[in-house]
């Protein structure tokens, strides 16, 4: 099920790929960094990791003052809050914005686009009223009882995670990388303001909550350029129809790997909390604040950039994708090892100066972790090219197996009675597990793809 098979002919004969500058080992640290980046389309990349460092240095810069603002119960709402709009925000989507890229027409695409905002608005409404029935349940479930009070807040949430990711999309097609960039930054700041503006007030106990909503809002306020989706395209009935029919295996079977694929990501977090109650979960929210929400963006920025640079190869089919997928692997392995082994070095030590004594413990927690983020930042944005090569079934297969492991593997250690440390070792090992596989089943997706586009036989 690969692009070749339904796009026609192959337009043009393909020679032997150019090499893999970033394959030949490099003299030097930083020439090696630099090469690196320039196999990933790193001038892109920069661009939309400048929005990042502003959003995430500003939100790093007020992390100190938020935990002495904020206790430890509350980052452990904050957690649970946005794990479930995370999962939640992904099903309303139903995959559809995986298509966006991948039509030539931009009609076409605006069809999908629109189809995928107007799940989003039906699924997030159906959240809101779902209220008196789930909202106390998982509250409880989660060791959260909080999350009943602001549930109106996860339905608020879960619709702006559903736009945010449309109109990105949107932008990743275009290659409008400024206006990604710009995304971040905007979020970072305005999540980070509003939670340092709520600290003091009556709010507090919701201020967190209430960032994370702020941020996300702002960001969509970065994807409102000229060439955005709002403003260049206008819903067309009959587009919306075709487009639909021409991509439904993206809601009825990539819409289910998408959901597994979240629930891998968000599900330990709430079996963490449903095990060992809201303050080890709040200390594990700082951990992700910290440490993985900066990699998260980093590794969505060479994710994004990678998914249209694949998307628009696969589009003309002028390119091989594997030095693609090797490259940027390697870029984000060089960038996230150095900071990977200080916080393994000296984790807690960071975390007590920083943050205070209280939050020691979410130090050490970070030190466990370190190696599996490292893996998680290194391997996941090339996920992307199972989605590109339409290969759904495969990534449905991973993203399974991933959540079995991910939260099969707190779960036992928690059901033996171990300590959240030990729930913390597994849990990274579990990562390392998944995401070598991951590599690995990239790495033949887009050999095979190369493969046939060098012997000619894409679309027969």
């Amino acid at each position: 099920m690969s692009f070749g098979r339904e796009g026609g002919d192959v337009e043009r004969d393909v020679g032997e790929p150019p090499a893999d500058s970033a394959s030949a080992p490099a003299r030097g640290g930083l020439a090696r960094i630099r090469r690196l980046i320039a196999g990933a389309s790193g001038g892109n990349v920069i661009v939309i990791l400048i929005g990042s460092l502003i959003g995430q240095g500003v939100a790093f810069a007020v992390s100190p003052i938020l935990t002495r603002l904020y206790t430890t119960a509350d980052f452990g709402l904050m957690t649970v809050f946005v794990s479930v709009i995370s999962i939640l925000g992904t099903g309303v989507l139903f995959r559809l914005d995986a298509a966006i890229p991948l039509p030539k027409a931009d009609r076409v695409a605006a069809g999908i686009a629109w189809w995928a905002l107007g799940l989003t608005t039906v699924g997030s409404a159906v959240i809101w009223l779902l209220q008196p029935v789930v909202a106390g349940p998982l509250g409880r479930l989660f060791a959260s009882p909080g999350l009943a009070d602001v549930w109106w807040l996860v339905a608020v949430g879960t619709f702006m995670v559903g736009v945010d990711q449309v109109l990105l999309t949107w932008m990743v097609r275009e290659k409008r990388y400024r206006a990604l960039g710009l995304r971040n930054g905007l979020q970072g700041v305005g999540q980070s303001a509003a939670q340092l503006a709520l600290g003091p007030t009556v709010l507090r106990s919701t201020g967190l909550l209430i960032g994370q909503v702020i941020g996300r809002i702002a960001a969509v306020g970065g994807l409102f350029s000229s060439g955005g989706l709002l403003r260049q395209q206008r819903p067309d009935r009959r587009l919306m129809r075709e487009s639909i029919s021409r991509y439904r295996r993206f809601p009825l079977v990539s819409s289910w790997s998408a959901l597994i694929n979240v629930l891998g990501q968000q599900a330990p977090f709430l079996v963490i909390s449903a095990y060992y109650g809201n303050v080890v979960v709040g200390l594990l929210g700082l951990t992700i604040r910290v440490m993985v929400a900066p990699a998260s963006l980093l590794g969505q920025a060479v994710g994004r950039v990678f998914q249209g640079e694949a998307s628009a190869a696969i589009r003309d089919r002028d390119r091989p994708l594997r030095p693609i997928v090797v490259a940027n692997v390697r870029v984000l392995a060089a960038l996230g090892a150095p900071v990977a082994i200080v916080i393994m070095v000296f984790g807690p030590a960071i975390f007590r100066f920083v943050f205070g004594g209280e939050w020691t413990e979410a130090g050490r927690y970070a030190q466990i972790l370190a190696l599996g983020f490292l893996a998680q930042l290194a391997v996941s944005p090339v996920s992307q090219t199972l989605l590109v090569l339409e290969r759904q079934g495969t990534q449905l297969a991973w993203d399974t197996a991933r959540l079995v492991l991910a939260m099969g593997a707190p779960m036992l250690v928690a059901i033996l009675g171990a300590g959240p440390a030990a729930a913390m070792v597994a849990l990274s090992a579990a990562y390392v597990v998944a995401y070598a596989a991951l590599f690995w089943v990239c790495l033949r997706a887009s050999r095979d793809y190369d493969d046939r586009l060098r012997a000619g036989t894409l679309g027969r």
